[in-house]
């Protein structure tokens, strides 16, 4: 009012106007035309002044916050709170840590043919920015935080640009690549959490070490997990996780599951603490000992009994004896595919309607390997050198009876889904001595 009279309708935003200008210049403004205060109000009994000069905002009490308060003259009445804008970064780019080796980009449309002419707008801009100022992290980091991820959707990890370039080349021809993955979004009110524990393949050098450094929780887990499979290991968990390259076991079979199955282990007690509960467990291969004990059936003494002394045979027996490998077929075209390696080869796993898993012997692998690159199949062997899931695996029950021991299954606490049927293994009790052999 002092500077512009009664605006009516106009006054609370003219008041908002006066105090965004201030907070901005950081000053106090006059108070115009004001020269004695009102005597009916108690001015030294109550802690505020008039401002009857122009000042500095006080700079002693952090960000500067002003109230604005409108009665208004149609009887309504509001109160708004501004405070100051956060500085402007001066910075002309974003420092990325040296231990980012991959970035994810996602991009997404409201239909297939959108997310197609996506992906392909994005290749142009890689190509276009390859070398130039707008570094490819960026790039990935807008997409994730800068947009709105709609239901058709395409996932990738990379590098560089010349990955993301490759990556997105890969989804445009249909063609299945490591790193790549695309689909719908699944409605809201069907999702529903499930934790996955995969079987081994998935180890890298100095998985899980920020993780035991940064989260208590599952460094406390880790450090269970350490003391349970001390009694069936001669060497220290902990050790491995933070080994370098040149000290690292993680190509032993005897080691690696092991430390998979801690990982597994603790990134449940992780997100368990985070207060995200899964509605079922399931695990793939190997990745079945860490689900059993995420759902309660097997405690930690047993798991790790199990991993660890079953582990250690197929390493002494069966390591350096066959080979592995996942084919882009339907188990009927792989059947094919096997015919003629009659009890050298078999079908392991189905792991999806495209995706079947063989095991067998590393020769016959070699050869049908040949076989489907010829045929422009893909193929790609499995970081395991033993036949697992075969009948390659018959000779080691009696062993593996005996080192497993006396095992104690009960009654899930969380369903367990079988990876050999639809149905979810509600009791749980199945999990015995004998279980643990079939699973190999």
């Amino acid at each position: 009012k002092s500077n512009i009279g009664h605006t009516e309708g106009a006054a609370g935003i003219a008041g908002i106007i006066k105090v965004a200008l201030a907070l901005k210049h950081h000053m106090l403004p006059a108070s115009l035309h004001f020269k004695q205060p009102n005597p009916q109000i108690p001015w030294s009994d109550i802690p505020l002044v008039v401002q009857q000069q122009t000042t500095p905002w006080p700079a002693d009490f952090g960000p500067a916050i002003a109230g604005v308060s409108s009665f208004g003259i149609s009887g309504t009445n509001a109160h708004v709170v501004l405070t100051e804008a956060p500085e402007r970064s001066t910075s002309t780019g974003r420092e990325v840590g040296s231990s980012c080796k991959s970035y994810l980009l996602p991009i997404s449309a409201h239909t297939a043919e959108a997310l197609d002419a996506m992906a392909r707008a994005y290749q142009e801009r890689v190509l276009h920015d390859n070398g130039h100022d707008v570094a490819f992290h960026d790039i990935c980091y807008t997409a994730s935080a800068r947009r709105t991820h709609h239901d058709f959707r395409l996932s990738m990890l990379a590098r560089s640009c010349e990955d993301i370039n490759e990556q997105l080349d890969a989804f445009l021809k249909h063609e299945t690549r490591r790193g790549v993955a695309a689909g719908r979004k699944v409605p809201d009110l069907e999702r529903k959490v499930v934790f996955v524990c995969p079987g081994q393949g998935s180890q890298w050098l100095g998985m899980a070490r920020r993780l035991v450094d940064e989260e208590r929780i599952f460094r406390e887990a880790i450090e269970r997990c350490a003391e349970a499979l001390s009694r069936y290991a001669d060497w220290s968990l902990l050790d491995e996780i933070r080994a370098d390259a040149s000290n690292s076991r993680l190509e032993e079979l005897d080691v690696v599951q092991p430390v998979l199955f801690a990982v597994q282990v603790a990134l449940a007690a992780l997100w368990r603490s985070w207060g995200i509960e899964p509605v079922a467990v399931v695990g793939h291969s190997m990745g079945k000992v860490a689900a059993a004990h995420v759902a309660g059936i097997i405690n930690l003494d047993e798991a790790a009994r199990i991993i660890g002394r079953r582990s250690q045979v197929v390493e002494r027996r069966a390591s350096g004896h066959g080979k592995m490998a996942v084919v882009e077929l339907p188990v009927e075209g792989v059947e094919r595919l096997l015919a003629k390696y009659e009890g050298r080869v078999v079908v392991a796993a189905c792991n999806g309607p495209t995706t079947t898993v063989i095991s067998g012997e590393a020769e016959a692998l070699g050869e049908i390997s040949q076989t489907a690159q010829n045929q422009e199949i893909f193929f790609q062997f499995v970081k395991v050198d033993y036949a697992s899931h075969s009948p390659h695996m018959d000779p080691l029950r009696d062993e593996l009876l005996d080192v497993f021991g006396d095992i104690h299954p009960r009654q899930a606490s969380v369903a367990m889904m079988s990876t050999t049927g639809a149905a979810a293994m509600l009791d749980g009790r199945e999990c015995d001595a004998e279980y643990w052999y079939r699973n190999l």
